[in-house]
């Protein structure tokens, strides 16, 4: 049986998750049924060396390169999410399956052009936290099921960019995507973000601190009638593996475990607590996917 043709589009190669996923592909998730045969990078630094030429990959010069090659594609840019959609183009006009990295966009009007682009060219596309795969949360929704009364998630690091997705990802995963409005009634530093889907509520709270990994690990709770019960974050490895095992399976059955509501509503939340923070904590109303 054929290798099934990776192709790796990104701003930086030398990253966090480029070590970390390029081994879990290869060998203890992708078990040698996955191929990484073409990788770019818009913003080489000659300084670091070469991620290709170390890891055998063959250099491309332009994404529609690494397209070409491929069997299914993985945008990355985990650090820079300004840049997904101009790397994603190509890509989702393939109508192979895309994976982008954490989460859609920097930007609620790129993440619905990239999932116009999708649609249009019927790709199969699938983007996410690593968290809400984690270990915890898995074991969570295996005790309790349904929809919850209320849903709470709790988390690390500064809101924007880097860190805010994650926490946004298990409350979502939790209550879903059809949220009506939203407020943040919290400090710049210390989020305290309210969904509201007209029937239930859900609140979001982010920290960052020097000590946030002991103090704030990322938290999910859930209520079902008067009980409640909760998920604690702890195995960091767990989560990688997870969502790499998520993503394979993707490429091989091309359907996302996420909707692409969800997917576009973890960044409406993001930057629509944002403006509700900048208006003293008003309610906003949330756009949703025609």
């Amino acid at each position: 049986m054929s290798k099934i043709r990776i192709g790796w589009i990104d701003h930086h190669l030398y990253t966090h998750h480029s070590q970390v996923f390029l081994p879990l592909i290869r060998e203890e998730i992708g078990q040698g049924k996955f191929e990484i045969v073409s990788a770019y990078e818009s913003d080489r630094d000659p300084e670091k060396g070469d991620w290709c030429a170390e890891n055998g990959i063959a250099r491309a010069s332009s994404p529609e390169e690494v397209v070409e090659a491929s069997d299914a594609l993985m945008v990355i840019a985990c650090n820079n999410p300004e840049v997904h959609l101009e790397l994603s183009r190509v890509a989702l006009a393939s109508g192979k399956p895309v994976y982008v990295d954490k989460y859609l966009a920097h930007t609620v009007e790129d993440a619905k052009e990239m999932v116009t682009i999708a649609r249009e060219h019927n790709t199969p596309l699938m983007t996410s936290s690593s968290l809400r795969f984690a270990k915890e949360v898995l074991e969570l929704f295996e005790r309790v099921e349904g929809s919850f009364d209320y849903v709470y998630a709790r988390g690390m690091g500064r809101w924007r960019m880097y860190y805010g997705v994650h926490t946004i990802a298990l409350a979502l995963r939790a209550f879903g995507p059809h949220i009506k409005r939203l407020c943040d009634t919290g400090t710049e530093l210390d989020r305290a973000v309210v969904l509201d889907d007209g029937a239930r509520r859900c609140l979001i709270t982010c920290h960052p601190a020097e000590n946030q990994a002991e103090v704030f690990p990322w938290e999910l709770g859930v209520r079902t009638g008067d009980k409640f019960d909760r998920a604690v974050v702890t195995d960091w490895d767990q989560f990688y593996k997870n969502l790499v095992a998520e993503y394979l399976k993707f490429f091989e059955t091309k359907e996302s475990p996420i909707s692409l509501e969800e997917q576009f509503a973890t960044v409406v939340v993001e930057h629509a607590a944002e403006d509700s923070r900048n208006k003293g904590g008003e309610w906003v109303d949330l756009p949703r996917l025609d």
